[in-house]
């Protein structure tokens, strides 16, 4: 089994491109500020606020919408659902604002400009450090998510692919974990260490026949495979296509998967399944089989006379 962490190698390269464009994003985003004013910032700021506060409460709010236009399972509308109203929200009150505040260089004296313009640039600068933290979230979490791609697809010679996209995505989350950086990067994600070693591990026993097979045996994984819905899915000629022509977008509308997916019952058993002590178990290789010692000889056998072979 290829070792999960060494499947792709960070870059110093790679991390100093990632943190130089964090930068200029950085520059810019102070310099419109200081464009824009401190009360046309604010207001972004309190949008940015409201967004994610909309987004949360809100995000079942479109599902029963979306469902009837996209057909896909309500676990990723949902998201999707509460992405639309964030992003309503924000533009809505950035809008309002610059309706109602001018910019810096629209202020009538000199000290206000300077007033408007440095708070405008501090607040500009607060937002995109925001954006950077959620760069680097994205990057960690996509990242994880590839490497765990790239584990279970490795070639008959049993390495991993690293070309393309997902192989890049790996990189880059490496990339970003060396040193001091990795350090702060693991510090600010509001990600549980759990969510990453959940992926981790997992990528380590599709990779491994004999893991996979451990995990099978674990209380409640043959259960749950032999559920109706999942053997419906795993006999679907219709998703096997759709996998191996890699169309995840027909995929997402499948029926049979959306029924699944949907399914009260087999969410709860999904809910229940103990993921994590399965993963240790998969990854707890068996004791070597002890030699057992050599049975004695009966006191009462017949020696052969010197000389004679027995047959």
């Amino acid at each position: 089994m290829i070792p999960f962490g060494v499947l792709v190698q960070g870059s110093a390269t790679w991390q100093a491109v990632f943190f130089g464009v964090a930068g200029v994003l950085l520059l810019y985003l102070a310099y419109s500020g200081w464009r824009d004013g401190v009360a046309r910032q604010g207001i972004k700021l309190a949008a940015i606020v409201c967004a994610y506060a909309s987004a949360w409460f809100g995000r079942h709010l479109l599902v029963g919408l979306l469902r009837g236009w996209l057909g896909w399972p309500d676990l990723i509308l949902t998201p999707i659902s509460g992405g639309i109203l964030a992003v309503t929200v924000y533009f809505a009150l950035v809008w309002t604002g610059a309706l109602l505040f001018r910019k810096t260089k629209d202020q009538p004296t000199p000290k206000r400009r300077l007033v408007y313009g440095v708070g405008g640039a501090g607040a500009g600068l607060l937002m995109g450090l925001f954006f950077v933290w959620l760069l680097v979230l994205g990057v960690r979490l996509a990242g994880a998510m590839a490497a765990a791609g790239l584990a279970a697809a490795k070639d008959k010679d049993g390495a991993a692919a690293q070309g393309g996209l997902t192989g890049a995505m790996a990189k880059m989350k490496a990339s970003l974990e060396l040193g001091v950086a990795g350090d702060v990067a693991r510090a600010v994600d509001p990600f549980p260490a759990k969510v990453h070693d959940i992926l981790d591990k997992l990528a380590r026993v599709v990779a491994d026949p004999a893991a996979l097979d451990r995990f099978m045996a674990w209380p409640g994984a043959k259960e749950l495979a032999a559920e109706p819905k999942i053997q419906a899915l795993k006999d679907d000629a219709t998703i096997k296509a759709q996998l191996e022509s890699r169309a995840f977008l027909a995929l997402l509308g499948n029926p049979k998967l959306v029924d699944a997916a949907n399914d009260p019952e087999l969410n709860r058993k999904l809910h229940d399944f103990e993921l994590e002590k399965a993963l240790d178990h998969a990854l707890t290789p068996p004791p070597p089989e002890e030699a057992k010692p050599a049975k004695p000889a009966p006191a009462n056998a017949k020696r052969a006379p010197k000389g004679i072979i027995r047959e």
